[in-house]
């Protein structure tokens, strides 16, 4: 039995990251956001601030538990000031 593949998606709650998430959730693949805030779409979501390591491993453990272990990565989050 093939287990289903889980990608983090850093910044996965809006624009690029959240094209993301969906676009590999259709092609079979468990898609979860990794952000701050939660996306105004359903789809899979876990609160983690990148910058705090505590957060991250407190994120990698919940999306362990919820989804099983990731397998791919997406580094998608960024600050963009304008």
């Amino acid at each position: 039995v093939r287990m289903k593949r889980i990608a983090v998606v850093t910044g996965g709650s809006s624009g690029i990251g959240l094209a993301i998430v969906k676009s590999l959730s259709l092609s079979g693949i468990q898609g979860v956001s990794w952000d701050i805030k939660p996306p105004r779409e359903d789809v899979s979501f876990i609160e983690c601030d990148v910058t705090s390591e505590d957060k991250v491993r407190a994120a990698f453990n919940q999306t362990v538990e919820k989804f099983g272990e990731p397998t791919i990565l997406v580094n998608n989050c960024g600050l963009q000031f304008m």
